[in-house]
């Protein structure tokens, strides 16, 4: 009965990273976008530990797919290595400050770094031109990610009461 639970909470996790990311998709900058997605995969990395890895890796992956026809390999990857250190982290410490900063170092490492890296060899892009889209990428990610570790927190503190 818990893996059937398990299952079906992901899948919801999955289904609302996809819609979010596709309604709630705010422009900031050329193709730099706010992607609502990425509060539902904090609030499932905070909630769920490493099975949250999973909303933001294949929730990614059908939006991708779903909405540009493509598949996103090198932000699966910058999202796997989000969620595993997020994951990870916040298993550890009930500390904002820590998750915080933890999302920090790994959207700039992962989506930043990482992904910009894979993208510019794949695709025969000059790397620091990629890397400075890619920073800025970064910075639009990390905001939805820290408004979902807040709602995250909301959600625990009324669990409890």
């Amino acid at each position: 009965m818990m893996k059937t639970k398990r299952i079906a909470q992901i899948g919801i996790g999955i289904a609302l990273y996809v819609v979010l990311s596709m309604l709630f998709n705010v422009p900031i900058v050329g193709h730099v976008r706010f992607d609502a997605g990425y509060i539902c995969y904090a609030v499932y990395l905070d909630i769920f530990g490493w099975w949250g890895i999973l909303v933001g890796v294949l929730g990614c992956f059908i939006k991708g797919y779903a909405s540009d026809g493509w598949i996103p390999f090198t932000w699966m990857v910058g999202q796997t290595i989000v969620g595993v250190s997020c994951s990870a982290v916040f298993a550890k410490t009930d500390k904002a400050f820590w998750k915080i900063t933890v999302i920090v170092v790994s959207v700039i490492v992962g989506i930043g770094i990482v992904s910009s890296v894979m993208s510019a060899l794949m695709f025969g892009q000059p790397i620091l031109m990629k890397i400075g889209r890619g920073m800025i990428t970064a910075l639009a990610d990390i905001i939805p990610m820290v408004i979902g570790l807040l709602v995250s927190s909301k959600l625990k503190q009324n669990k409890l009461q």
